[in-house]
C-alpha cells in the first residue's frame, strides 16, 4: 500500500492534507492507509479511486487474501470499526474496488499488465503489420477460466454500479455548455512500434526534429532512452542524475535535448535540469535553481533558451548554453505542471494546480492574460500559427479547452474523454489535436469543430504524454503501462 498509494499521491505533487480534504477524512487516516495500517472502507475506497482516477488494485487498496478467505478480519478506517465481513460486505467492497463493469475486463487487463511486466527486463520493441493481428485476442479467449460464483456476483454488482455512474456522468456532460459532443467513431488498432523498455510508467516521449528518433524517460529508470522511431531498435541510454525522468524536450536543431529529474516515493531527486549533447552522450549544462521536483521543460524555438517548471511554483527561463537564469516567473500559487513557448518565441504559457493558464512575455515576465479552468491543469499547447492555446487536465471537468491566445475567448470545449486529460498536442498543420487521458485512450479530433476522427485504445493504463511526428503521419504515446507506442492516425 505504501509503494502504490503514496507513490501516486507524490507523483501528482499532492500533500496528505490535500488528499484528506478531498476524501473527507483526517490526515492521520491517510497516513495509516499509506502505511498499510488501515484498509479503507468501500465508501472511502471509491472516493480514493475517483480522486486518483485509478482502480483499487492500481492504488494498492486490496488485500491479496481478500478473495481467498471467507473468515478474513480487516481493520477498517475507524479503530472501533473492526468486524468480520459477511458475504454482502465482501461483495460491496469488491464492487467498489474497480471501475470495470465486468470481471473479464479486469482479468484481461491484469494478464496484459503481467505480460508487459515480464518483458520489461531488457528494452524490446514489436513492429506491427499494416493489418492488426487477431491472434492475441484468440489466445486470451482460449486461456480463460470459468468464473467463480463470487466473481459473477462482483461482475453483476459492478455492472449495476457502472450503469448508474454512466447515467450520472451523461447528465453532467449534457448539462454543461458550451459543449461539443463528438460523433461516435470506430476504435482502431494501428500500432506500428511497441517499445517496452521500462519497469514502471513512462512519463515522457518526444520526437527528434527530423522524425527519425524518439527520446523517452520514466520512473525507476535512471536514463533517457533514445531509439529508432521506425523499428524501436538501436537503443542509446543517457544515464541521468535521479531515479526518474519527468520531462524531455529536443533542441530545434536536434543536436541536444534537455531532461528534468524526478523522484521515486519522494526521494532521490536532485531538483536539476540537464542539457545533453546527443553525439557525445554527455551532459554539458546542469541547471540548479529549482528547489523542488521539476515537472515540465520546453526549448525556445530559436534554441537559445529553456523554460522549466515544477513543484516550487515557479517557471525558470535560462540560457541553454550557459545555464544562466534570464527570468524567474513567480505568479503561480501551486505546482506548475506544464509550460510551452509560443511559435514566435515571444510568449510562454504555463499552467498547473492553481487551475489557471498564464500567458506572459518570456524575457520580462509581463503577464499578458490568464485563462481559468475549473480544475487543476496537466497540459498546455500552442497552435502552430500561435493564434490559439489548448489546455487540459483534471478529473472533474475531463475536457480539453481551446481558446484565443490574445483575447482569452473560449473557442471550443472537447468532452470526448471519460477521465482526466493528461496531455494534448496539435498536429504540425494545425488541423487536428491529439489528447491522452487517464481513461487509457488517445483521441484525435478536428481542432476547428471538435469532431473525433480516431480513437487509439491499446494502452492498459493512463497516458502521460502524446506527441506528433514532424511528418504528421505518426503519433507516439507514453503510458504508465511501461510502454511507448507509435501508431498511425488513419
Amino acid at each position: 500500500m505504501l509503494s502504490l498509494l503514496r507513490r501516486e499521491r507524490e507523483r501528482r505533487g499532492w500533500s496528505r492534507d490535500y488528499v484528506a480534504a478531498k476524501v473527507e477524512v483526517d490526515v492521520a487516516t491517510v497516513g495509516r492507509w499509506e502505511r498499510g495500517e488501515r484498509v479503507p472502507q468501500p465508501y472511502y475506497r471509491q472516493k480514493l479511486c475517483t480522486l486518483f482516477e485509478k482502480n483499487a488494485q492500481e492504488l494498492g487498496l486490496l488485500v491479496d487474501a481478500f478473495e481467498e478467505s471467507d473468515d478474513l478480519e480487516m481493520v477498517a478506517d475507524h479503530p472501533s470499526a473492526v468486524s468480520k465481513l459477511n458475504n454482502e460486505q465482501r461483495a460491496q467492497r469488491l464492487a467498489a474496488s474497480s471501475f470495470s463493469p465486468t470481471p473479464s475486463s479486469r482479468s484481461a487487463n491484469s494478464e496484459e499488465s503481467a505480460q508487459a511486466t515480464a518483458s520489461l527486463q531488457t528494452p524490446t520493441a514489436t513492429i506491427s503489420p499494416e493489418t492488426p493481428s487477431l491472434m492475441v485476442g484468440s489466445q486470451e479467449q482460449a486461456g480463460q477460466k470459468h468464473p467463480s460464483r463470487r466473481t459473477l456476483l462482483v461482475g453483476l454488482l459492478g455492472g449495476i454500479v457502472g450503469a448508474g455512474m454512466g447515467s450520472a456522468v451523461s447528465w453532467l456532460v449534457l448539462s454543461r455548455s458550451p459543449v461539443v459532443v463528438p460523433a461516435p467513431k470506430a476504435i482502431m488498432n494501428s500500432t506500428r512500434v511497441l517499445y517496452r523498455g521500462y519497469q514502471a510508467g513512462v512519463h515522457a516521449a518526444v520526437w527528434s526534429p527530423d522524425g527519425r528518433r524518439i527520446a523517452s524517460g520514466g520512473a525507476l529508470d535512471d536514463a533517457v532512452q533514445m531509439w529508432d522511431a521506425t523499428s524501436g531498435q538501436n537503443v542509446v541510454r543517457y544515464h541521468i542524475h535521479s531515479p526518474s525522468v519527468n520531462a524531455l524536450a529536443w533542441s530545434p536543431d536536434g543536436k541536444h535535448f534537455v531532461s528534468a529529474s524526478g523522484s521515486f516515493l519522494g526521494s532521490g531527486d536532485d531538483h536539476t535540469v540537464q542539457v545533453w549533447d546527443v553525439a557525445s552522450r554527455s551532459s554539458i549544462v546542469t541547471y540548479h535553481k529549482h528547489t523542488k521536483e521539476i515537472r515540465a521543460v520546453a526549448w525556445s524555438p530559436d534554441g537559445r533558451y529553456i523554460a522549466s517548471a515544477g513543484d516550487d511554483k515557479v517557471v525558470q527561463v535560462w540560457d541553454a548554453a550557459s545555464g544562466d537564469t534570464v527570468y524567474t516567473y513567480k505568479e503561480h500559487t501551486f505546482p506548475v505542471y506544464a509550460v510551452a513557448w509560443s511559435p514566435d518565441g515571444e510568449r510562454i504559457a504555463s499552467a498547473g494546480s492553481d487551475k489557471v493558464v498564464r500567458v506572459w512575455m518570456a524575457r520580462t515576465g509581463q503577464q499578458k492574460m490568464t485563462y481559468q479552468h475549473s480544475d487543476f491543469l496537466r497540459a498546455v499547447a500552442w497552435s502552430p500559427d500561435g493564434k490559439y492555446i489548448a489546455s487540459s487536465g483534471g478529473f472533474v471537468d475531463m475536457t480539453v479547452q481551446v481558446w484565443d491566445a490574445i483575447t482569452g475567448q473560449q473557442v471550443l470545449v472537447y468532452r470526448g474523454h471519460s477521465q482526466g486529460v493528461n496531455t494534448v498536442a496539435w498536429s504540425p498543420d494545425g488541423k487536428y489535436i491529439a489528447s491522452g487521458s487517464s481513461d487509457k485512450t488517445a483521441q484525435v479530433w478536428l481542432s476547428a469543430s471538435g469532431d473525433r476522427v480516431f480513437t487509439y485504445s491499446e494502452h492498459t493504463l493512463e497516458i502521460n504524454e502524446i506527441a506528433w511526428s514532424p511528418q504528421q503521419s505518426l503519433i507516439a504515446s507514453a503510458s504508465n503501462d511501461g510502454t511507448v507506442r507509435v501508431w498511425k492516425t488513419s
